[in-house]
């Protein structure tokens, strides 16, 4: 039920991840219909009630995703990568960035790996890494992929015919 008029709002001194103090306002008054059982003394708020609060902003994530290469059986389950990875996840707002992996990225690798090593269609491919973002991205934070596949497609087996022994024989 809405018994107040107004909406309840919230002010930060700064939209960046990290601890913030945040204040509470916005609320103008009862709605009428509550107002002859109940009364809010909006100029002896700050007495009543604690109208700020200290928040955490978290750091946005920021999805680190690569294209995984198809491969012949190797024994190994390391995948490696096609191309520059990329990143999504940016927030719209965050106008003053470059929105790229070369622009984003201070430090760091990554690197892909599958289950087993077994031949196989649409293996899912854990994509991992170390990376480091330069100073101008603090408010985001790189989390890996986990949805990309990849082929592993059986290796060719190559018989050399001058190290077998075939000699003729009479038929029996």
């Amino acid at each position: 039920r809405k018994v107040f008029n107004g909406t309840l709002t919230e002010t930060a001194a700064s939209k960046k991840a990290g601890n913030r103090v945040v204040t509470l306002g916005g609320l103008t008054g009862l709605k009428t219909a509550y107002a002859t059982n109940y009364k809010f003394d909006f100029t002896n708020a700050a007495a009543d009630y604690d109208n700020t609060k200290t928040i955490t902003i978290d750091k946005a994530p920021l999805k680190v995703s690569a294209t995984p290469t198809t491969r012949v059986y190797n024994g190994t389950k390391v995948i490696t990568f096609t191309g520059t990875p990329t990143l999504s996840g940016w927030v719209s707002t965050d106008t003053s960035l470059t929105k790229t992996y070369a622009a984003a990225i201070q430090s760091g690798t990554i690197s892909g790996s599958v289950a087993d090593e077994n031949v196989a269609d649409a293996k899912v491919v854990a994509i991992t890494g170390n990376l480091v973002l330069k100073s101008a991205y603090k408010n985001y934070t790189p989390v890996y992929d986990d949805t990309k596949t990849v082929n592993i497609t059986p290796a060719i087996l190559q018989l050399e015919t001058s190290e077998l022994d075939v000699r003729d024989r009479q038929y029996d």
